[in-house]
């Protein structure tokens, strides 16, 4: 009777155990998917302001050909 007792103990224990984990690791899973997800957002940020700032640049170097040739011109 007792030894029945304890093994039942032993598997609640074990179930516990096994459940607690896997809840873990996909609460875990869940936070590097949002991490992740946050990664591309901010990669496509960057993407558009290096496109943004490539725009800017070439709008000045324009800017200062103008100029410069406007200096040479009289």
């Amino acid at each position: 009777m007792i030894e029945a007792i304890i093994i039942a103990v032993i598997g609640l224990v074990g179930s516990v155990i096994v459940e607690v984990l896997r809840r873990f690791f996909t609460n875990r899973q869940i936070q590097r998917q949002e991490m992740l997800d946050e990664m591309r957002v901010l990669k496509a940020q960057v993407k558009e302001l290096q496109d943004s700032l490539d725009e800017w640049k070439t709008k000045y170097y324009q800017l200062l050909m103008q100029i410069s040739n406007k200096q040479n011109g009289s």
